[in-house]
């Protein structure tokens, strides 16, 4: 899959050049609009401290425009991981700068699913509008030390976990 990666000064986006979709239980069809990395983890499970990282896929819907976000955590690894590294490559150190790159995109997501985490709560980037689905992913995907020093170029940008508010978290085993 090719991709542009673009500096937005708060964090880099990666972004399809070209339409791709996914499905997932209950969406036929849901677009990858683009993929972004937050410092620390944004979300914890059962009272746990918060992992080094987490990628956002931010998805929608192609027909009724519902957002939809993978989410998956990360740990720090000593080895750098192969799959994510044609990013790092051309990680644009300046302002609204782009590049281009190319990744196994199959690579980067785990190959089986088992369980995750599914809810309703809302973006996690300032306008932080709402009803979004999350999906999060409870196995870690492990990030070298090297790509965690760029991410960290960028400061810590994740919002604190937020406190559940009666909301209910769904664990789904397929």
């Amino acid at each position: 899959m090719k991709l542009t990666v673009a500096n937005s000064g708060y964090d880099f986006r990666v972004m399809p050049t070209l339409s791709g979709w996914i499905s997932f239980p209950g969406v036929d069809r849901a677009v990858l609009v683009q993929f972004h990395f937050h410092v620390p983890s944004e979300h914890t499970f059962n009272g746990q401290p918060q992992t080094v990282g987490e990628i956002h896929f931010l998805n929608v819907d192609a027909i009724t425009g519902k957002r939809y976000v993978i989410a998956v955590l990360l740990r720090a690894d000593p080895a750098e991981n192969a799959a994510l590294q044609p990013i790092f490559n051309q990680l644009p150190l300046h302002l609204c700068q782009k590049r281009i790159t190319t990744i196994d995109f199959a690579s980067i997501l785990p190959s089986t699913i088992t369980t995750y985490f599914r809810y309703v709560g809302s973006l996690t980037t300032p306008k932080c509008d709402g009803d979004v689905t999350f999906f999060v992913l409870p196995v870690l995907m492990p990030i070298g030390p090297h790509q965690l020093a760029a991410l960290h170029q960028f400061g810590e940008n994740a919002r604190p976990p937020q406190p559940r508010l009666g909301r209910p978290i769904f664990q789904v085993s397929p």
